[in-house]
């Protein structure tokens, strides 16, 4: 079974399941009568990208060769019609910490200045924002580790 891509939205959020539910059963030495569960933090590396693009989820790559011509030609015509830009990267939520209980949010999001158009990325970590780049945020592995959503955007 293959799902396909009809249409997209001009923003696309990934949340990454970060957290690992985890069940103890109940002892007799606890007097509990239930089962405990704990959430894990999965702390494995997932790379961001500054941009991504759904193209190859979007179209089918390959005609069945049994098919009709107008068939075919109606496939490849709706196939360019939802090509569209890639998806950059506008923002990332990240959780520090160990479970789903204890730790500590921050974010990084793109902002347009007031001066010319351009964009500026800004590290939002509780009330005391700071600027970074985009660099550091792709690159370091300990953001890599943290990130728990990342929202991208096309460009209009």
């Amino acid at each position: 079974q293959t799902m396909t891509i009809l249409s997209r939205s001009k923003a696309l959020l990934l949340h990454l399941k970060r957290f690992i539910v985890e069940s103890k059963p109940a002892s007799k030495s606890s007097g509990r009568s239930f089962n405990s569960l704990s959430f894990r933090k999965n702390k494995v590396l997932v790379r961001s990208e500054g941009t991504i693009s759904l193209d190859p989820f979007s179209k089918k790559e390959h005609a069945k060769k049994d098919d009709e011509q107008d068939k075919v030609e109606k496939t490849e015509n709706t196939n360019k019609s939802i090509e569209q830009k890639p998806y950059k990267l506008k923002g990332v939520v990240r959780h520090i910490g160990s479970t789903a209980l204890s730790g500590h949010y921050t974010a990084d999001a793109v902002r347009r200045c007031k001066k010319g158009g351009d964009t500026e990325w800004v590290n939002f970590d509780d009330s005391t924002p700071s600027m970074t780049s985009v660099d550091h945020i792709l690159n370091q592995e300990r953001c890599q580790q943290n990130n728990y959503m990342m929202l991208y955007g096309q460009e209009e």
